[in-house]
């Protein structure tokens, strides 16, 4: 957004560079990749954070996830002892951690348009799983959790200043 006017800012081309420029076409022309670089951090920054992927989800991810990957490890084990074990009585545990699992599968489900921002949240690396998602869901993601104004950083001026980009942090719905 366009500190000055408040309207949405546009990607268009630039005369050397891609750059964002507010609809009115009179505040700012900025450059797309080092305000893109810089949003991204303060993203991932807040991203990574402990907690930041409960606080985003509609439902509890951690102890969904938790119980997905203990049931897993149960499953696992179980079928460890398939040759120990009389057929019906696996069969039966089988089937009863595979429906667990499959609830808990369904409560990380549950938070589908915040999905992407639940595994960046929860990844080991947030970087690799953010860069990895599409350009939509990036901004869905970056829209989600903060408001980006974009101010001029005064004629003439070619290099960039992060204090000219402020990433306002949005409390979770």
């Amino acid at each position: 957004m366009c500190a000055v006017c408040e309207e949405t800012v546009v990607r268009s081309s630039g005369e050397s560079a891609p750059v964002y420029r507010c609809k009115s076409m009179r505040h700012i022309s900025r450059r797309v990749d080092p305000i893109d670089e810089w949003v991204e951090e303060v993203a991932l920054a807040a991203l990574s954070k402990p907690g930041a992927a409960a606080l985003w989800s509609t439902v509890d991810v951690t102890e969904a996830l938790a119980r997905a990957d203990d049931l897993r490890t149960q499953l696992a084990e179980l079928d460890e002892d398939y040759a120990r074990m009389p057929r019906d009585r696996w069969r039966a545990i089988n089937d009863r951690l595979q429906a667990e699992l499959a609830d808990a599968e369904s409560q990380l489900s549950v938070a589908a348009p915040d999905a992407p921002i639940v595994k960046v949240a929860t990844a080991k690396n947030p970087r690799k799983v953010f860069k990895a998602l599409t350009i939509p869901q990036r901004r869905n993601i970056i829209d989600t959790i903060m408001e980006v104004r974009i101010h001029s950083p005064g004629r003439g001026n070619r290099t960039f200043n992060r204090d000219t980009v402020v990433c306002t942090p949005k409390e979770p719905k």
